[in-house]
């Protein structure tokens, strides 16, 4: 198992309506917080979730630290979510 992956996925909604996206990375994370966030929602959660993937992905911080930040990220944003 790739140690970078998060032990469960979040389930994001995209702007397609009712399409899930699963992600399971820190690196999937930080994708969709550069390249398909909706731009009016930026704020410090989201600036905290890019922060923390960045951690992440620099060998920091575990993955699970970036997760509960995309998490709180979306949450914030009004992104639904699903994780368990």
């Amino acid at each position: 198992m790739d140690p970078m992956r998060w032990s469960i996925p979040v389930n994001v909604v995209t702007e397609e309506l009712g399409k899930l996206l699963a992600i399971t990375s820190a690196l999937e994370a930080a994708d969709f917080l550069l390249m398909h966030w909706p731009l009016d929602e930026t704020g410090p959660a989201h600036v905290t979730a890019r922060r923390a993937c960045i951690q992440v992905l620099g060998g920091k911080e575990p993955p699970e630290f970036a997760r509960a930040a995309f998490i709180k990220a979306c949450e914030a944003a009004g992104i639904f979510v699903q994780a368990k």
